[in-house]
């Protein structure tokens, strides 16, 4: 589309689903001069790209209130939730990274005990709110409202399908 896009990476505050440390891919693209952060992958987030380096600029999604701060070199995508005050989601700078540089994300020591630990999270917004699953629960937010059912083995296959167009072929296991 003529956007320049460069890969770059955050650390993420929320450890609850990963390590320490463990980058987290954004996008920063440029258009007119203006780099945007653009982040598509990080769950219940900011939903439109944002202007780096427009402190006044803040963006409402799922009920939560976006905006980014700089201080010298580094900035930090600020949430709040319920007008609770600013915390950090996330920090990061603008230098560039390649897709190799998240190879040693998947050697060591560090990664198998990530990937021993790490509960299944798979998350898609919608137009009002979000569905997500988390291991063996499915929850459903829509605006105010929240339910949340049961996933057993047997049909998590059915519900990555249903819920997040995720097909899974086992066929070739049979």
């Amino acid at each position: 589309l003529g956007f320049s896009i460069k890969m770059i990476f955050a650390k993420v505050d929320d450890l609850t689903y990963i390590g320490y440390n463990y980058p987290h891919l954004c996008l920063l693209v440029t258009i007119e001069g203006v780099d945007y952060l653009v982040d598509v992958a990080n769950g219940q987030n900011v939903r439109e790209a944002m202007p780096v380096d427009d402190e006044t600029y803040i963006s409402l999604s799922e009920n939560r209130e976006y905006r980014i701060k700089k201080v010298d070199n580094e900035y930090s995508l600020l949430v709040d939730h319920k007008h609770k005050g600013w915390t950090a989601r996330y920090h990061f700078t603008k230098e560039i990274k390649r897709v190799a540089a998240f190879s040693y994300i998947f050697e060591g020591k560090e990664y198998h005990e990530f990937a021993e630990h790490t509960p299944l999270l798979v998350t898609m917004a919608l137009k009002e709110g979000r569905v997500t699953l988390l291991d063996d629960k499915l929850i459903l937010k829509d605006g105010d409202l929240r339910r949340e059912w049961d996933v057993t083995d047997e049909n998590k296959a059915e519900v990555l399908r249903d819920y997040f167009k995720i097909c899974l072929d086992f066929s070739e296991n049979l």
